[in-house]
């Protein structure tokens, strides 16, 4: 099944119902909401600007794009969060330095899982491929002897 720009959405939306409850931020392709973090995801399985909004995602490439997704995501959500600030009523000042800590943990994790895929421009969807190496050179030299 390939994945589209809604598909990435909806995946979102699913994946961070907490995070978006906890946060208040827009749950849409917007630029409050996913907007970014799908163009980014998009962006490192290969696709330009000009097909962010109609790209197709391959199968074969589903599990780097999610991987992506998820990263890009947990970066919005931290960055969101960071910028907002505890406002102390009665222990309700705790609740987002606990959020924010939540993100940053599931953000490491995102980041390995990301890395795996080569988060930064490495991502081939070509990544396995059969390479043959010769050895030849590893022959006996002709002037040594055996005894």
């Amino acid at each position: 099944m390939s994945l589209t720009r809604d598909d990435a959405l909806a995946y979102l939306q699913m994946e961070f119902s907490q995070q978006l409850d906890d946060t208040g931020m827009a749950d849409d392709d917007s630029p409050e909401g996913f907007e970014s973090a799908i163009n980014a995801a998009l962006r490192e399985v290969g696709f330009t600007r000009s097909q962010f909004l109609t790209a197709v995602v391959a199968d074969e490439d589903e599990g780097a794009f999610e991987a992506f997704l998820e990263y890009f995501a947990l970066k919005r959500f931290s960055k969101y969060v960071a910028q907002n600030f505890d406002v102390s009523t009665g222990g309700d000042s705790v609740r987002l330095q606990q959020i924010f800590a939540n993100i940053k943990s599931l953000l490491a994790d995102a980041t390995t899982a990301a890395q795996v895929y080569g988060l930064g421009g490495s991502y081939s969807s070509s990544a396995y491929s059969w390479q043959e190496l010769d050895l030849g050179f590893l022959a006996k030299n002709e002037y040594e002897c055996e005894v």
